[in-house]
């Protein structure tokens, strides 16, 4: 199956509407423009997207057709600052994360995943995507790993 730009799948399958489904309390649930982040190791990211909704990135996006030859974590970073500028809601989820303090100063092992350079852009732009970014352990809505409480 040919996959489609990112932002023309949106369009054909919801014109302009970019509604977001908005958080029940205590009830997860994304709407259906909400981009999902995460690890991706043994479908974890895969399971929670379809227990709670949204889409991951993997659903339609291709860099090569968007110009980043194979630097996923560029385009994928492109795609969160897209996201962001139209309003739309991001979820993360931290649940398989491990060492993060280490990925947010860029060492490590986990240093140089894709998901560790998302994670580290949100972080390091978050003035501007703090109203569309949220975060999640273990199924609950949870601070920035950044912010201590």
């Amino acid at each position: 199956m040919k996959k489609t730009n990112f932002f023309e799948q949106l369009k054909q399958e919801n014109g302009n509407d970019y509604e977001h489904t908005a958080n029940i309390p205590h009830i997860l649930r994304f709407g259906d423009n909400d981009l999902v982040y995460g690890p991706s190791a043994g479908s974890n990211l895969e399971k929670f997207c379809k227990k709670y909704g949204g889409k991951t990135l993997t659903d339609f996006a291709d860099p090569f057709s968007a110009g980043y030859d194979n630097e996923w974590a560029k385009y994928s970073i492109s795609i969160i600052e897209e996201w962001c500028k139209k309003g739309l809601f991001i979820h993360f989820d931290l649940t398989y994360m491990e060492d993060i303090e280490n990925i947010l100063n860029n060492a490590g092992t986990f240093a140089e995943c894709t998901t560790s350079h998302e994670l580290r852009h949100i972080h390091q732009n978050w003035n501007k995507l703090s109203n569309t970014v949220k975060f999640y352990k273990n199924e609950k809505e949870v601070q920035p790993p950044w912010i201590k409480k």
